[in-house]
C-alpha cells in the first residue's frame, strides 16, 4: 500500500486506543482519496448536507470527523513512492511528482 499524500488523520472510533488511521486528501478523481468514500456515505434522507456516516478503511470503526496534522502530512509527502508502471524503477517524494 502506498503512503498516502496531502494525508489527514481519520479520529475514528478506534482512536482512543491509538490507531491513527492517515488517508489522502488530494483530489476527489483518485478512488483511495477522501471526498470519495464521503461523496459516497452521505446520508441522501439527512436535513443536512454534511451528515455522513463513514466508516474507517482500515479498522472499519464510525469516523467522528478528521483532522490536518502538518507535522505527519509533511513527513508523509517526503517519503519516496515508485511508478506504478511495471519494470519501472523511478521513485521520488510526492513534492517531486
Amino acid at each position: 500500500m502506498e503512503f498516502p499524500h496531502n494525508a489527514v488523520l481519520l479520529l475514528c472510533s478506534s482512536h482512543g486506543n491509538g490507531y491513527c488511521p492517515y488517508i489522502c486528501a488530494s483530489s476527489y478523481q483518485h478512488s483511495n482519496c477522501l471526498d470519495q468514500p464521503v461523496e459516497s456515505c452521505r446520508k441522501e434522507a439527512s436535513e443536512d448536507p454534511d451528515a455522513i456516516e463513514l466508516a474507517c478503511p482500515l479498522c472499519r470503526g464510525e469516523v467522528k470527523c478528521y483532522t490536518l496534522v502538518d507535522p505527519a502530512r509533511k513527513q508523509l509527502n517526503h517519503k519516496k513512492r515508485s511508478s506504478m508502471e511495471d519494470g519501472c524503477s523511478y521513485m521520488v517524494t510526492y513534492i517531486e511528482l
